[in-house]
């Protein structure tokens, strides 16, 4: 093993150590709080359980190959396009907070939209790479449309912030992949532009957008977390309070 996957695998195990350490701080208390039955440990051992499934998909991506994940994209963004549409469907999909992301298996719950933003960028490094001398404007808006109604789907969810990310990582995928600015900076900056007025429009953006301005103006709802973390960020400065307690005494104590 290379210095490149030491570190990365270190670099994932540390994010996760600590992630794993905020879980159990933020969610130990409402435990204690809410259900006398569940132990402190309760979501702190779910984490862990949802760590071992990610550690047999990773095995499973490895074993497969990432060329030929590149090349199964195409088939694997129909079918997780065809699970955006279940999301709407009542008896599948849920519906919590006024969004529907999520599809209900077995009890468990799981978003498409996560899957969808690592395929896309996926399909169109399989696209280009596979016409990469032929790769021109007709191709390209070919393309663009098949991507656009995953992510459109998504946008009705709604799931702005994944949209983002799927824009943010396209757009560096065109600057690597020397695509010609032309077509798609300029429609870019349009859509951009519609993105803005359309999420404008939409109360619960409008809401969070002045929530995080003035974490004060909804103290009780969404402005709390916002509010919180200001007051833990200035108290405790960059380590915390709470972090330091936990790894001097002991996360099981």
């Amino acid at each position: 093993m290379n210095r490149v996957a030491v570190s990365l695998l270190a670099s994932v195990v540390l994010l996760f150590a600590v992630g794993l350490v905020m879980i159990f701080n933020t969610t130990s208390a409402e435990i204690l709080d809410r259900f006398s039955d569940r132990s402190t440990h309760y979501s702190m051992i779910k984490q862990l359980l949802y760590a071992i499934v990610g550690i047999v998909c990773a095995a499973g991506i490895w074993f497969i190959g990432y060329q030929n994940l590149i090349r199964l994209s195409g088939p694997l963004l129909i079918l997780f396009t065809i699970l955006l549409v279940f999301v709407f469907l009542p008896g599948i999909g849920q519906q919590i907070n006024g969004a529907h992301r999520w599809i209900s298996v077995f009890g468990n719950s799981f978003q498409p939209s996560e899957f969808v933003k690592y395929l896309i960028p996926l399909y169109y490094i399989h696209v280009i790479s596979s016409r990469a001398e032929n790769f021109k404007l007709k191709a390209f808006l070919i393309l663009l449309f098949k991507i656009s109604i995953p992510i459109s789907l998504i946008l009705i969810e709604p799931d702005n912030g994944t949209v983002a990310i799927i824009f943010v990582t396209l757009v560096v995928l065109f600057m690597l992949t020397r695509l010609r600015w032309v077509y798609w900076a300029l429609p870019l900056c349009i859509l951009c532009s519609l993105g803005v007025i359309v999420a404008s429009q939409m109360p619960h953006v409008s809401q969070r957008i002045k929530v995080y301005l003035n974490p004060e103006f909804d103290i009780l709802g969404k402005g709390h977390q916002p509010h919180q973390a200001k007051i833990a960020a200035g108290s405790g400065r960059v380590f915390g309070k709470v972090l330091a307690r936990v790894c001097k005494n002991g996360i099981f104590t």
